[in-house]
């Protein structure tokens, strides 16, 4: 992976996990993991096509498997599949955005 902004998001992302995925609380267990992978996916509209490949392919062992202490409950499938059903969320959301303010992009106001 070349792209210098899909590493640097990918770092600060595991660097935000912290130990949040190997303690009880909301992010701890399946269902938490389930939602990281979820809100991560949310963020790659913000990305170009290129960047978003790049995290998709390499944030589950640079981002989860490093934050469960190299002890994850979610194999890469889950992993991603939770991942692609936060981006398609937050497209849908924005789309509909879009269409309620009458907008000509549902990313008019984003920068990627």
């Amino acid at each position: 992976m070349e792209n210098k902004r899909a590493q640097d998001y990918m770092g600060k992302m595991y660097r935000a996990c912290g130990t949040k995925l190997i303690e009880d609380g909301l992010y701890g267990g399946r269902d938490g993991h389930l939602r990281l992978a979820r809100e991560i996916g949310a963020s790659l509209p913000d990305f170009t096509p290129k960047e978003q490949k790049d995290i998709i392919a390499g944030s589950y062992s640079t981002i989860y498997v490093r934050a469960c202490n190299l002890r994850p409950i979610l194999d890469a499938k889950e992993w991603i599949g939770a991942m692609l059903v936060g981006q398609k969320a937050m497209e849908k959301w924005r789309s509909e955005k879009a269409q309620f303010y009458d907008m000509e992009s549902p990313d008019d106001g984003y920068e990627r």
